[in-house]
């Protein structure tokens, strides 16, 4: 992947396959053979969910991919609609889990009506339009009523990469500008997004940058081998090791970023 730098936006730019519908597509595709709804009533998104909201509430999924999560929302009492603009995925997760409510819809412009909403998850979505998120945050906010939550998470233009780029590791993007071709994501600073939000009337409730061990192998290519394996691993000692990475790191050199807001009554 290859990664430039934006001086004046505070952010990294990521290009290697554009993050179109048919990119979607395929890479849910290729996730079909291994997918299995989780039989668990809370996952960590339905334990976070429940931390702010009551049973029964309303809830947004936008770009929900396979559905795993409006499952684990769905069978943990929560009224979950998830909608993605990928729409042979949104076809196979209605033949898998004809309960689950899914619906074909772009994020950027929702067919519902205002303050329809209690909460909001976005899951690693916002960073993927060149065009960046001002139009999906216009939207969340349109949807989600008074006091509503919104949870979301983003990668991270952690300290670590600030460091990177403060040190001329990443070429600056004013070579590129004007020809997005190839997009797939931004990182972006954590603080300017938490800013923007808080502009379109929401609170910060929590806010922390999480997974050290992608954040750091990513960027440390001399410690890509050893990470790598730990990363992937499901040996026991093993994913101690990365929690503890992750524990001790993450605030300097987490991948991405988790934010609850609260929007303004």
């Amino acid at each position: 992947m290859k990664q430039f730098y934006d001086a004046d936006l505070q952010r990294i730019y990521c290009f290697n396959d554009e993050a179109s519908p048919e990119f979607w597509e395929k890479h849910w595709q290729q996730q079909v053979a291994s997918l299995k709804y989780h039989q668990a009533p809370f996952s960590r998104v339905a334990r976070q969910t429940s931390s702010y909201l009551p049973p029964g509430s309303r809830i947004l999924e936008g770009g929900c991919g396979l559905g795993q999560e409006v499952y684990t929302l769905h069978h943990a009492g929560f009224r979950c609609t998830g909608v993605d603009y990928a729409e042979k995925t949104i076809a196979f997760v209605k033949q898998q889990a004809p309960e689950l409510d899914v619906i074909i819809a772009d994020v950027r412009v929702l067919p519902f009506a205002d303050n329809s909403f209690d909460g909001y998850w976005s899951l690693g979505v916002i960073e993927h339009f060149p065009e960046g998120y001002d139009p999906i945050a216009s939207e969340i906010r349109r949807v989600l009523r008074p006091g509503g939550i919104l949870f979301i998470t983003f990668p991270a233009f952690s300290c670590l990469r600030r460091l990177k780029a403060w040190l001329g590791f990443y070429p600056v993007i004013a070579e590129k500008h004007g020809d997005l071709t190839g997009f797939y994501q931004f990182m972006q600073r954590p603080a300017l997004v938490a800013k923007h939000f808080e502009g379109l009337g929401f609170i910060i409730k929590k806010k922390h940058l999480f997974d050290a061990t992608k954040g750091v192998k990513d960027e440390v290519a001399l410690l890509k081998p050893l990470l790598e394996k730990i990363y992937h691993s499901r040996n026991f000692c093993l994913r101690v090791v990365r929690q503890l990475f992750n524990l001790c790191l993450s605030p300097l050199c987490g991948h991405s970023t988790f934010m609850i807001l609260q929007k303004e009554n």
